[in-house]
């Protein structure tokens, strides 16, 4: 049998019909699977964004950063979501802090912080992997940087910045620190039952050595900082009367405004002091025991010296419980155990040394060159207030 030409014409044309809606199959297929990706590429960089926003919230605490992460990844991996999103924490996730260059942005100041977040999803293709395309892969980045005004004074500060020397040690057990820590050198905590609720930073090391120590917001490497307060000898002049050299045998004394061109030294035992600012050219001795000294703030440009135990003290107005201008690792000594004091305990060029740290409370913060407590069971609360520490979280990347 002879096909006509008519015959030929349409069988081209049913051919050519199969090749078209092959053609538009695929391409119908490759619209759906690029609409696919699409929709997860930007469902990645959107969990991206939240997770690094959670993260970086946190920060300077990587654990407590790292929970905010998982958390807001598995919130958004709710039932029905599509594609669910996976981020490895050891591998898809970096911190960085004050210093720190974050990879693609820019080195970190005081104060700053940053999370850098990868989430990734794999999917099979609906249609594109018929033709052997197989797994769609996607994995989107954010980073989010963390700044806070850091008006908070810190509990303890230490300003010594030689690498060599620590700025803060603790050596007893039982202790509680409610606040936070800076040192610009290192920090040595050794013992056990140790709480400490604010942020412990350092720039150069950090010894940790015991059992149940217990850093609530974490640790991180910092920069060198200046002194949070700046009060000076001459912000306390000028003085309403003047004596020499000085020892008090008595009971009691109301000091009002005196400057001692000379040594001072209270020889009695529970001497009560009241209501007044000293100001001392040489050293203050405290030769007895249970010195109470209310609304007294005592300014030295020698060393200050507890030889007894349990010392009160609360400051003159909004001034320092203490202040020593003394060059010394020993510029403010507590040998006794036991001592109640309030307000800011200022040493800008020497040390603050706690001998006998037993059982004793201090509600303010301690600020100097160095700061060592040596014994136990002692408690520190700071003047800091949380209201007054401002955050602020954004995407840089």
């Amino acid at each position: 049998m002879r096909w006509s030409k008519g015959h030929e014409r349409r069988g081209m044309v049913l051919v050519m019909v199969a090749l078209g809606l092959v053609v538009l199959m695929g391409m119908a297929a490759l619209t759906v699977d690029v609409g696919r990706t699409t929709l997860a590429v930007q469902r990645a960089q959107s969990v991206a964004d939240a997770t690094a926003m959670a993260a970086a919230l946190q920060l300077p605490n990587t654990a407590s950063a790292n929970t905010s992460l998982v958390d807001a990844l598995n919130a958004n991996n709710d039932t029905g979501s599509w594609p669910q999103l996976t981020v490895n924490t050891s591998e898809d996730v970096g911190y960085y802090g004050p210093g720190d260059t974050v990879p693609g942005y820019t080195v970190l100041g005081p104060n700053e912080y940053a999370a850098q977040v990868t989430t990734r999803a794999d999917e099979d293709y609906v249609f594109a992997g018929i033709a052997g395309a197989g797994t769609m892969q996607v994995a989107r980045s954010a980073t989010a940087k963390l700044m806070s005004n850091h008006d908070a004074l810190p509990v303890i500060f230490a300003y010594q910045q030689v690498d060599w020397e620590d700025g803060f040690v603790s050596t007893g057990s039982g202790v509680y620190i409610d606040g936070a820590i800076h040192s610009n050198s290192s920090i040595v905590i050794r013992g056990s039952h140790i709480t400490v609720t604010g942020l412990v930073e350092y720039r150069h090391s950090l010894t940790i050595s015991g059992s149940d120590i217990n850093l609530l917001q974490g640790s991180a490497v910092g920069v060198i900082e200046e002194y949070p307060i700046d009060f000076t000898w001459d912000d306390f002049l000028p003085w309403d009367y003047e004596v020499g050299d000085w020892i008090i045998t008595g009971s009691s004394y109301d000091f009002g405004h005196v400057h001692v061109n000379g040594d001072l030294t209270i020889q009695s035992s529970n001497f009560h002091g009241r209501d007044g600012i000293i100001m001392v050219e040489g050293d203050v001795t405290f030769n007895g025991s249970q010195a109470d000294m209310q609304n007294v703030t005592i300014i030295a440009k020698g060393k200050i010296t507890f030889n007894g135990s349990c010392q009160t003290i609360t400051p003159y107005g909004d001034n320092p419980a203490r202040m020593v201008l003394w060059s010394a690792s020993k510029a403010i000594v507590f040998n006794g155990s036991g001592p109640d004091t309030e307000g800011a305990i200022f040493a800008p060029n020497g040390g603050i040394v706690f001998h006998g740290a037993d059982a004793s409370v201090h509600n303010g913060s301690l600020i100097a060159l160095e700061v060592t407590m040596r014994g136990g069971h002692y408690r520190i609360v700071g003047t800091e207030d949380p209201s007054t520490v401002l955050k602020n979280v954004q995407l840089v990347q």
